[in-house]
Order: C-alpha cells, then structure tokens, then sequence
C-alpha cells in the first residue's frame, strides 16, 4: 500500500445518519452484531449521549441497537459527561467495551464535552483496540476528522475543529434538504486553511456507512421513505454517489484529493 494510505488501527466505524438502521432492518445486526460476536472484547456497550444532553429518551433507543447487537441489557452503559468528569470505572468500562455508541445532537456541545472529560482519548484507545465505535448523526461527524456548525447556509460562526479522526471524512449527516451546504462550506474553509486534503462524506437520513479496519468503506443496504438512501462523497466540487450495498477503498493517486475506487463484490 502507497505511503499515507495505510489506515489507522481501528476496529469497525459506523456512521449512521440517524437511528432507523440501528433499530429496524437485518444490516445492524448483521454489520455490527457480527463484529461483536467476533470481538475479544467484553461483551458490553456504552452509549455516550453528550451531544443531545445525555437524555435518558435516547439512551432508550441506543439500548434497542445494543441488544440487536448481541448485548444484554445488564452490560449496557451510559456514560453521563454532563456536569461531571467519568469515573475511573467509567473509564474502565470504555475500555473494555465491545461497542461504543456515539449520539446525535449537537456536534460541538459532543466535543468540548469529550476534550474536557478526556473521554476524547479514551475512545481513541478503544477503537485502537478493535471495540466498534458506531456515531448517529453527530456522533457520525464527532468520527470524522473535522466537525462543523452553521445557521442555515450562512457563513459558519467557528472555524471547523478537529474531531476524533478515525474516518478520513469531514462528516455531514441529514443535510440533503439544503443540497449539503454545511459540510460544503466546511470543506472549502479546510481547503483554503489546511496543507492536506480534505473529503466530505454525506449521509442523507436513512443511510449508514461501516469502515473497515482494512479501509474498505461498505454502504449500508437500506431504504428511506421507500427509496434507496445512497451516501455521497464529496470531493472538491465533484460529488460522487455511493449506492447502497456498494464497497469502496482508497487508491493510490498522484493528485490532491483522495481517490476512492468501487471494489467489485
């Protein structure tokens, strides 16, 4: 493999748009169940709800995905951040943990809470140890390299800040109705402030996308609204439509954005 594509150790990453995936249909379980199952890991999950205020409702949806992934209700965690720091035994429990979900609500309100309580490198140390790490909506950008804000398509009221890294993505989740304008504007900001390349992943509502620990990115078999929910890749002005079912890997490639290429089944 070319020098720079090597990616970096990590177990399964899911990047969910929103919850349908996780609750509903055969993908989760058999996408993300499977890993479990396979996993040397304990057989335990955290859910990290920072984002939308550690709300006790969305913990109750997570606990249906961490079921379907094979866990038992007894081994489910959630790691409240709000107000407090993680415990040692909180921490202990990431890092043993098979499966980590990351919740939608505020990406930033996700990142300073995980910069603060150094949960940020405690979920590094854990995906480098092969737990599953799955984020829905932001939790999904809270996996990519940079995340973002903005009010409607105005100019955005921060600069995009380093998110966890572990997909080589600047994540947009559920954006389709303003054609992707946020993650636009966070990627043409990258490019005019950052020496490096940067790609954005869209993921419009009912999709998902898993990132192997080999690199090869598979687009979840779904459907929204009885349509197919096909993710984007967007790469400079060009966006590159990813159906669902499809398989991807990074090529080598002499020019400044990254090249992904359609692996045959």
């Amino acid at each position: 493999m070319e020098e720079g594509l090597t990616p970096a150790p990590h177990g399964l990453l899911v990047a969910a748009a929103d919850s349908g995936l996780l609750v509903a249909g055969a993908w989760w379980p058999d996408c993300v169940g499977s890993a479990v199952a396979s996993s040397s890991r304990d057989r335990i999950a955290v859910y990290l709800g920072a984002a939308n205020g550690d709300m006790p409702d969305y913990y109750e949806i997570a606990k249906i995905a961490m079921e379907r992934a094979g866990i038992a209700p007894s081994a489910c965690r959630h790691i409240v951040l709000k107000g407090r720091r993680p415990s040692q035994s909180d921490l202990d429990f990431i890092n043993s943990a098979a499966l980590i979900i990351l919740a939608g609500g505020d990406p930033y309100v996700a990142h300073e809470a995980f910069s603060r309580s150094g949960i940020n490198h405690a979920l590094g140390r854990a995906a480098a140890g092969g737990a599953v790490l799955a984020g829905v909506s932001a939790g999904a950008m809270q996996l990519g390299t940079h995340g973002f804000s903005g009010d409607g398509c105005s100019v955005p009221d921060r600069d995009p800040y380093p998110a966890l890294g572990m997909m080589p993505f600047v994540v947009g989740a559920h954006e389709e109705a303003a054609d992707w304008c946020h993650v636009s504007l966070a990627l043409e900001r990258l490019r005019s402030t950052h020496s490096e390349p940067s790609i954005g992943l869209a993921l419009p509502f009912g999709s998902a996308i898993a990132l192997l620990p080999d690199g090869t990115l598979i687009v979840a078999h779904s459907e929204y609204k009885n349509r197919p929910a096909p993710a984007l890749l967007l790469v400079g002005v060009r966006r590159h439509t990813l159906p669902p079912g499809s398989r991807w890997r990074q090529a080598p490639s002499v020019e400044r954005d990254p090249v992904w290429m359609r692996v045959p089944l």
